[in-house]
């Protein structure tokens, strides 16, 4: 399972519940899922923020909403100014990206 995602981040919620509930009928292999889905979470915690995962996916999103903000505000802008605020956001984002370097 990769950790890259909103859906896999609730997938894990979703078994963390599913154990704590399981857990209150005081079932011993609920409580053995409880700490294998929280050791889980805490390695692709500790993965995301190492790898600056993150970073690279608010980067990413930073960049479309500027792009989308462009066009919103200006309806009539040609094909030269689409190109000319792509590449921008482009090279802004590259240059996030390059400025954060991970540490493995």
């Amino acid at each position: 399972m990769s950790f890259s995602s909103v859906s896999d981040a609730a997938k894990l919620d979703l078994f963390q519940q599913l154990a704590l509930v399981a857990l209150l009928d005081d079932n011993d292999s609920s409580k053995q899922v409880l700490e294998k889905v929280a050791a889980l979470r805490l390695v692709a915690s500790v993965f995301e923020h190492v790898s600056g995962a993150g970073d690279v996916q608010s980067a990413k999103a930073e960049a479309i909403v500027n792009i989308a903000q462009f066009v919103k505000s200006h309806p009539r802008a040609t094909e030269a100014d689409l190109v000319r605020v792509v590449s921008d956001q482009v090279r802004i984002f590259k240059e996030r990206i390059s400025a954060k370097q991970p540490l493995f």
